[in-house]
């Protein structure tokens, strides 16, 4: 299997992750600590929506 590291965000102290299902596509969600965003991402990293 062939490994691909790539940065996607910057986010400061991230400190959850979680995978679920959106409009049909499997993302998952990216959340930081205090004033900091929740991010929205496609499987392969695309951003979808700042939560």
């Amino acid at each position: 299997m062939k490994v691909e590291k790539k940065v996607i965000s910057n986010l400061n102290k991230c400190y959850a992750m979680a995978e679920l299902n959106y409009k049909g596509e499997h993302c998952f969600l990216v959340a930081a600590e205090k004033q900091d965003p929740c991010y929205l991402f496609a499987e392969d990293g695309t951003k979808l929506e700042t939560v």
